[in-house]
């Protein structure tokens, strides 16, 4: 499970942790954040609590760096897991992105705070 860890690790990074600077609907950006969303979103939906888990597993090397801030800890922490839900719920109602991939991620915020209430 890490090595498929690492790879959706780096999905999150690579969708959630970039900047948006456009709102063209048509543009690469927001088709990038069409395509990607969805994806990451399914990553919490159904492995959330795999996730939480073990994102601490993971080496530090499958985190790029981040273009919206600088991190305490290198590598998986609740506070980066907290942005990433952030961010999907900022994405939930972005103008950019489809119903469908709204809906993903309004789906993965819910099961994101379910495998919290559940690691507590």
């Amino acid at each position: 499970m890490v090595s498929n860890l690492s790879w959706a690790i780096s999905l999150f990074v690579s969708t959630l942790e970039k900047k948006v600077t456009t709102k063209d609907k048509k543009s690469e950006q927001a088709w990038f954040l069409e395509i990607n969303v969805p994806a990451a979103a399914n990553w919490f939906i159904f492995a959330a609590k795999e996730v939480l888990a073990g994102g601490a597993k993971v080496g530090k090397e499958s985190f790029e760096a981040s273009e919206m801030r600088e991190w305490k800890e290198k590598g998986f922490s609740r506070e980066r897991w907290g942005f990433w839900k952030k961010r999907l719920e900022e994405l939930s109602t972005s103008e950019l992105l489809s119903e469908d991939a709204k809906e993903a991620a309004r789906r993965a915020v819910i099961s994101m705070s379910k495998a919290e209430r559940a690691k507590k």
